[in-house]
């Protein structure tokens, strides 16, 4: 059926006006909550469906969260059917089967009734910063099953018919260390009905149903049209995750995309099997990931519901890492998640010029200092820790940018962390410790991060670095970049420990915990980089003067003439004209 201009002004009132309440409910919910992982880091996500499940809008929040949305709904639906639910009800879970990653995340979905006719749903997803397990913020780098991870829910009523279920809310809060999150979800969810049933009453329910599948189906033709200006055939990407938290053996992983006008596939068929440590990730979590590389190659702008994601097919065997079955752990699948989105962007990055950019440091780097406050109450300060992006064709890599799986969260102030905690940063500086990624355009820097410990209060810190052993990949003769670690300096010990995953590590006064998150890779030979964009570098003391030499001096012949950058004679009077320069150029 053919719409007149009014018709479709409406409809576009519509779309508009749902991905503005979706926005409304992440607001809401940061302002509601109490945890400081809500309101300061933005660690959660909202999102909207159709009364299938289908989602329609979503808010700008982490990307892992909000494009597992869907799954959630549908498997409230599957749980109770449609009779099932009714007006006031929600539903909470937190199953990484169903929900899609790991415990601590908590999922709230709220079925909107518009005259006893289902007309969609709203869920938010929140990080809770405990779910009880034997670990202080129920994060783990050593558990074998899922069963000691924490608690964990099944599709089941918080809210029936507007009445609380008090019984699960005690069992919940029975096996908890920190209170949770429940009230502000629900608020938020709440808040998000009422503006979708003020919509459908001003439009008319029909008028916005078709808006729905009008929006939907916008997104399919967006996609489809964006596959066609991408080259078609088979493209294969492999690589290491660094272990599995057990051991030190390396995992293999390995993603092959192909492409055609209709059809968008990446196949994870020889990755390794589920691992026995918490470094897997449910099939719902993998096609989230693969949903992240496929909007960045298509149209990063493009409408955000599922219809976009029709050309997409993902392929991962049943008890492989990238499609786990229980009883497997999931603490860390967020890092599965990100290998998910990477192996595609490495496969596609020669292909797709432009587009991608170099290897970077992947892993969102979370830690967790865990302890006791004055009153004898458990506190977690739950952080990400954000690495250098890798070069792209155009330009240098970005400092200190979230990975692929955290979107728009947020660093946590350092001045906030100081006021609440008995914590002192005693320096927050990019990574000038390791090499970054020596290119024509070279990788992102990394941070530096020390903390100190000035009470007693701070009894233990989790942590979880990936890309620890295998540094980020360079694109067309970039050089790599440089891995993620942590180092442990104790008031007794001579030498710094270096870790990549430790659980539950004891701390005491005068410790302190550095955290170096990775540098970029490169993209194009560093032969071909503007001698005043390494100067550039020298200046501002990304580089010094010998890693630059090393970098970029002497590389290679071409005529029988040695090419040597940081040597050239215009550079080397540019440089002399810094005082400061003098000696080391000597």
């Amino acid at each position: 059926m053919r719409l007149g201009k009014r018709d479709l002004f409406t409809l576009e009132m519509i779309k508009d006006t749902l991905v503005s309440i979706a926005d409304e409910i992440f607001v809401s919910l940061a302002r509601t909550s109490r945890s400081s992982n809500i309101y300061e880091t933005l660690d959660y996500s909202c999102g909207i469906t159709d009364g299938s499940g289908e989602t329609i809008a979503e808010c700008t929040g982490a990307p892992v969260f909000s494009g597992v949305i869907s799954s959630a709904v549908k498997e409230a639906t599957r749980a109770y059917g449609r009779e099932g639910l009714t007006d006031g009800d929600v539903i909470m879970m937190n199953d990484p089967l169903s929900a899609g990653t790991h415990l601590n995340d908590m999922t709230l979905v709220l079925p909107v009734f518009i005259d006893h006719e289902l007309a969609a749903f709203d869920a938010s997803k929140a990080h809770w910063m405990d779910v009880g397990g034997p670990n202080p913020g129920s994060w783990s780098t050593t558990a074998t099953e899922i069963f000691q991870e924490g608690i964990l829910i099944p599709p089941v009523k918080l809210y029936s018919r507007g009445f609380l279920n008090r019984e699960l809310l005690d069992v919940i809060r029975s096996n908890v260390r920190i209170s949770p999150e429940e009230y502000s979800q629900v608020a938020a969810l709440r808040l998000g009905a009422k503006r979708i049933v003020d919509l459908c009453k001003k439009y008319g329910l029909e008028t916005y149903r078709r808006a729905v599948r009008r929006y939907i189906e916008y997104g399919s033709q967006t996609s489809y049209r964006a596959l066609k200006n991408l080259p078609k055939g088979t493209f294969e990407a492999d690589d290491y995750v660094d272990n599995d938290g057990l051991s030190d053996k390396p995992i293999y992983v390995k993603a092959k995309v192909t492409i055609s006008d209709e059809l968008f596939q990446v196949d994870y068929t020889g990755s390794a099997p589920q691992n026995r440590g918490p470094f897997n990730c449910s099939l719902v979590a993998t096609k989230c990931g693969a949903g992240i590389a496929f909007r960045a190659v298509t149209d990063p702008h493009g409408p955000s519901n599922d219809g976009f994601y029709r050309p997409l097919r993902v392929v991962a065997p049943k008890g492989t890492l990238f499609n786990a079955q229980r009883p497997a752990p999931f603490s860390n699948y967020y890092e599965l998640v990100s290998y998910a989105a990477d192996l595609i962007c490495k496969a596609l990055s020669k292909d797709v010029p432009g587009i991608l950019p170099a290897g970077g440091s992947l892993s969102p780097c979370p830690t967790l200092f865990a302890g006791t406050d004055v009153k004898g109450q458990t506190f977690v300060i739950h952080e990400d820790h954000y690495g250098g992006w890798g070069a792209s064709m155009r330009r240098d890599g970005q400092n200190v940018l979230c990975p692929y799986v955290d979107g728009d969260t947020r660093l946590f102030s350092a001045e906030i962390l100081e006021a609440k905690y008995p914590l002192l940063i005693e320096q927050y500086a990019l990574n000038t410790l390791d090499k970054s990624g020596a290119g024509k355009f070279r990788g992102g820097l990394g941070c530096v991060k020390d903390y100190r410990i000035i009470d007693p209060g701070i009894r233990s810190v989790t942590g979880v670095f990936g890309r620890s052993r295998f540094p980020p990949w360079g694109v067309r003769g970039g050089k790599d970049g440089s891995c993620n670690y942590m180092l442990i300096f104790n008031a007794n010990a001579n030498k710094p420990l270096r870790k990549d995953k430790i659980t539950g590590l004891p701390l005491k006064v005068g410790d302190m915990v550095r955290l170096v998150t990775g540098n970029g890779a490169g993209y194009g030979s560093p032969l071909k980089r503007d001698p005043r964009l390494v100067l550039q570098d020298i200046l501002e003391r990304c580089i010094t003067v010998r890693d630059a030499k090393d970098a970029y001096g002497v590389m290679a012949k071409r005529n029988g003439r040695e090419l040597d950058l940081i040597e050239t004679r215009k550079l080397r009077m540019e440089l002399l004209k810094h005082n400061r320069l003098r000696k080391e150029l000597a």
